[in-house]
């Protein structure tokens, strides 16, 4: 008996290994040159074993090999397999059901043994590919099986958890649920397995996606206004519960959208965008996970885009006014997108003013008073509805002014003689502290005018009036900022006639010298009424001489040292004693040469002692820079002077005189060179001498 139950569990053992080793020939070989063999077909789904022949010593072998046209031999060691269930698989012939049919002894008759079939693949699960953590979700296969036995399905969820569901019908759909406590991608599976513990094939996988869509995000950040066609930059950001990566999409607002890279959960993102038209934009964002999963929209952010209006025109107006005075001046501005305007007037002194809302492109008026004086720059900005503003026009310059005080009466000569230049004083405060010119109307037809002087300090002019009569003399005074006061209170002036010195005669003197030497020059003139003249010589180098007054006709002189070299023009005119000036003299040329006046001479040498009337020689030396002969002249400091000769001798020979005091004393002498050129130097050290 045990030995049946050996060979049962051997054939078993047997024809699994053939099963699972299709195509594969296990071969026991005989031995003592015996061996058993049988005959195998295959035909409607029936399994035959004929002309089965084992010995007994070897029927715990067994031939195996696997099917072909000619059919499959299969040795078996006993008849004792009835009952037995074999599990050939789909593969082996694609038998269902088969008789096997054995021989037991050598001719006995087959008995016949039912094979079992695995289940078919069951179908792909069915149900949602994408879901929530903590969740639970249905899904469904099926499967059927050959041999209509009951099926166990076991459900492989891709999270190393397996469900088990049946034993349900052949082809009755299996119906579980599931739930992932983790976010991540699933593949679920099916196997079944019948009632005799055949499985089949794994199924197909479905792909389940099981995730946490990023938290809203929060409202974007970034400025608030704009200017058309000009990008600006938002901040975004978006968490991810299960820390996966995001991007965002962002809707600006006008139609277009944009999409960040993919960035870790929780890390700013910044994008641009420039919008192409003035308006009100909403931006809002969306996130999305590295799964798909989408975000809900984030809170809108607005930004005003907007054209600033254009820069104002320059005010026009008045650009000049007084203090208390209220002017009008007009500007006007455009505004790109059409929006309504105010126009904003600064006005230099603290203040401004806003216009009404205009529509773009109106002038408008607005005007202003200013309390004090001064200069003040007026301009204007422009701001549409939307709060944008334009930058500062060009600006008007408007000079606002309190005129001065009326100048006081001039005081000067209230009588005077015709050609006669007579002077005359006024003066003026400003309230402002302005400078101020002075204008004076002499009542002869003409006017002079002083330079701007500071406020209050007097003005002085000289006029000449060239024939008799009475007049009146009036001041008036201009600001720096051009206003008048008012004429001054007048001054009546009485000239009595008088007739001019007729011109000088032509100056007489030398044409040409030498800087450093003295020249004298001579004229003379006449006065028709007999009156002294005095005369006046211009040397040319904007220094002049002026004589005494002298008997009219009479030949005066003057003498002058030129410093530099150059030519000089030289002229000179005369006045009569009532004041009336000639005309100037023709001019006279005279071309001054450079020359270097000789060193100062040596200390005099002779005796320091002496006696009176006795006379003592005493000598001295001096060079001249140009070369020039020199002679010397001695001051003896009695009051004479004695020069060494009316020659001149070499640059820096010596030479010398006598003298003789006439008094006892102690007497300084000393002595100075005079070149060729008439050009002096200074006065040697003295030496002293002591009388007796």
């Amino acid at each position: 008996m045990s030995d049946d139950h050996s060979r049962k569990y051997a054939i078993k053992f047997l024809v699994f290994l053939l099963i699972y080793n299709l195509l594969i020939s296990i071969d026991v070989p005989a031995f003592a040159g015996a061996q058993a063999s049988s005959d195998c077909r295959i035909k409607d789904d029936v399994l035959t074993f004929a002309n089965l022949q084992i010995p007994d010593a070897f029927r715990p072998f067994a031939n195996f090999k696997t099917p072909n046209d000619d059919g499959t031999s299969i040795d078996v060691s006993d008849s004792s397999v009835e009952g037995m269930i074999m599990d050939i698989g789909p593969s082996f012939c694609q038998a269902c059901r088969a008789s096997f049919i054995a021989a037991g002894q050598p001719g006995s008759h087959a008995r016949a043994l039912a094979l079992n079939h695995p289940p078919q693949i069951p179908s792909t699960p069915t149900g949602p590919s994408t879901g929530l953590p903590g969740t639970a979700h249905n899904y469904s296969t099926a499967s059927d099986d050959p041999d209509a036995d009951k099926l166990t399905y076991l459900i492989d969820w891709g999270d190393r958890n397996t469900t088990f569901a049946g034993p349900l019908n052949s082809g009755e759909t299996v119906a579980v649920n599931h739930t992932w406590c983790k976010g991540g991608v699933y593949l679920i599976k099916a196997i079944a397995t019948d009632c005799f513990n055949s499985s089949s094939a794994w199924s197909g996988a479905l792909r389940v996606v099981i995730n946490t869509p990023p938290d809203r995000p929060p409202k974007p950040t970034g400025p608030a206004t704009g200017r058309p066609k000009t990008s600006y930059s938002f901040r975004f950001r978006a968490n991810d519960r299960d820390n996966d990566r995001t991007n965002l999409t962002v809707d600006w607002g006008d139609n277009c959208a944009a999409a960040s890279n993919w960035t870790e959960s929780g890390r700013e993102v910044s994008l641009d965008h420039a919008w192409e038209r003035a308006g009100t934009y909403r931006i809002r964002a969306m996130a999305m996970d590295n799964n798909s999963a989408t975000s809900a929209w984030s809170n809108d952010a607005a930004i005003v885009i907007n054209s600033p209006p254009d820069v104002p025109s320059a005010p026009t107006g008045p650009s000049f006014g007084f203090t208390g005075d209220a002017y009008g001046f007009l500007a006007s501005s455009t505004d790109p997108d059409g929006d309504r305007i105010t126009l904003i007037y600064e006005w230099g002194d603290g203040n401004a003013s806003v216009s009404l809302p205009l529509e773009s492109g109106a002038e408008t008026r607005v005007d202003h008073a200013w309390n004090k004086a001064g200069t003040y720059h007026i301009r204007v900005s422009a701001a549409d509805s939307l709060g944008a503003s334009s930058p500062w026009s060009r600006s008007l310059n408007i000079t606002i002014n309190t005129p001065p005080q009326i100048p006081s009466q001039p005081s000067g000569p209230s009588s005077g003689f015709a050609w006669a230049p007579y002077r005359y004083i006024a003066s003026a405060s400003d309230p402002d502290r302005d400078s101020l010119s002075y204008t004076f109307d002499w009542g002869d037809g003409t006017q002079s005018k002083t330079d701007f002087l500071e406020s209050g300090e007097r003005a002085a002019l000289s006029h000449v009036w060239n024939k008799t009569g009475s007049y009146r003399i009036l001041v008036d005074a201009t600001d720096s900022k051009g206003t008048r006061a008012n004429w001054s209170e007048p001054l009546n002036v009485t000239i009595a006639a008088n007739d001019l010195p007729e011109m000088p005669r032509d100056l007489y003197g030398l044409g040409m010298g030498y800087t450093g030497v003295n020249y004298t020059y001579f004229t003379m003139a006449e006065d028709s009424n007999g009156d002294d003249i005095m005369y006046a010589f211009d040397w040319g180098d904007f220094e002049i001489s002026l004589t005494g007054y002298v008997k009219s006709g009479s030949i005066e002189s003057a003498s002058h040292i030129w410093k530099k070299a150059g030519e000089y023009v030289i002229r000179a005119n005369a006045t009569d004693a009532k004041g009336a000036p000639s005309e100037w003299s023709e001019p006279f040329a005279v071309v001054i040469k450079p020359n270097k006046p000789p060193k100062s001479p040596k200390t005099p040498s002779g005796p320091s002692t002496g006696w009176c009337q006795k006379a003592s020689r005493y000598s001295t030396s001096a060079s001249d820079p140009d070369g020039d002969p020199v002679r010397y002249v001695f001051d003896w400091d009695d009051g004479t002077t004695t020069w060494t000769g009316m020659d001149y001798i070499d640059s820096g020979k010596e030479s010398g005189v006598s003298h003789k005091w006439t008094k006892p004393g102690t007497y300084r002498v000393k002595a100075t060179a005079m070149d060729n050129k008439g050009t002096t130097s200074d006065w040697s050290k003295a030496l002293a001498v002591k009388i007796e």
